[in-house]
């Protein structure tokens, strides 16, 4: 359990940028069958894109250790 908190002034210009990339890999990557060397190519590109645009003013705030 947690809190998301988004500094929305910093978060919407990473977002912006990198979502239309994400989501083209995303759609890519469900194209082929879990398990295969192309689902994980493109599994790769979604987890990439996904931490450039958690990027920049998003931040996790953890309630225990």
């Amino acid at each position: 359990m947690g809190a998301d908190l988004y500094l929305m002034s910093a978060y919407e210009p990473a977002r912006k940028k990198w979502e239309p990339r994400f989501e083209a890999a995303v759609a890519a990557r469900d194209r082929h069958e879990p398990g295969t060397d192309e689902h994980e190519c493109w599994q790769k590109r979604v987890s990439r894109y996904y931490e450039k645009m958690m990027s920049a003013g998003y931040f996790r705030d953890p309630y225990n250790d």
